[in-house]
C-alpha cells in the first residue's frame, strides 16, 4: 500500500479528531441514558479512550512536525553534498 507522506499525518489527524467527536456524543448518550453501575462503567471506559484518542492526536502532530525536520535536514545535506 502506497501512501502520500504529505498528506497521511493530516488525515491521520482529522480520523483522530473524528473519533473524538463520536467518542464525546457517545458518553453523552451514556451519561443521559444508562444509570447504574453499568452507566458508571461505560462512561469511565469512554473517557479512557477519549484520552487515548488525544494523546495519539498529539503524538500524530509532533510525528508530523520530526518528519518534516527529518526531510528538510535530507534536502539541506544533499544540497551541500550532491554526490551522497
Amino acid at each position: 500500500m502506497t501512501t502520500d507522506a504529505a498528506t497521511t499525518p493530516g488525515r491521520r489527524r482529522l480520523a483522530l479528531a473524528a473519533l473524538a467527536a463520536v467518542t464525546v456524543a457517545a458518553g453523552l448518550l451514556v451519561h443521559r441514558g444508562v444509570d447504574g453501575v453499568a452507566g458508571d462503567i461505560a462512561g469511565d471506559a469512554l473517557y479512557a479512550v477519549l484520552a487515548y484518542l488525544l494523546v495519539v492526536y498529539a503524538l500524530a502532530a509532533v510525528a508530523a512536525s520530526v518528519i518534516d525536520l527529518d526531510a528538510t535536514r535530507a534536502l539541506d545535506r544533499r544540497r551541500r553534498d550532491p554526490d551522497r
